[in-house]
């Protein structure tokens, strides 16, 4: 008699590990399938282009460019701060 539900107990785990491992083999087709057309969007969405972008980049190359002496961009400094400006009375007004 133990031998018997002993059996049946591993005939029923066989069965239980087959339906996980079909399922698991459905969720990685469904994550390729997913990461696939995350990459897909990712190529046609264009990122937003940053306000003062152009200057923030020349601010931060200007930092690099003089480490020692940081007062040389502050003309880089005045500009940006305009045109943040700018920009926050443009988007909140």
């Amino acid at each position: 008699m133990r031998a018997r539900d002993a059996a049946a107990d591993d005939d029923l785990v066989q069965e239980v590990a087959a339906i996980v491992r079909g399922s698991y083999e459905e969720m990685r087709e469904c994550r390729a399938t997913l990461e696939r057309m995350v990459d897909a969007l990712s190529c046609e969405l264009a990122a937003p282009a940053l306000p003062c972008g152009e200057l923030r980049r020349a601010l931060e190359c200007c930092y690099l460019a003089h480490a020692h002496q940081p007062l040389k961009c502050s003309h880089f400094v005045t500009e940006f701060m305009i045109c943040a400006r700018d920009h926050a009375l443009r988007e909140h007004s």
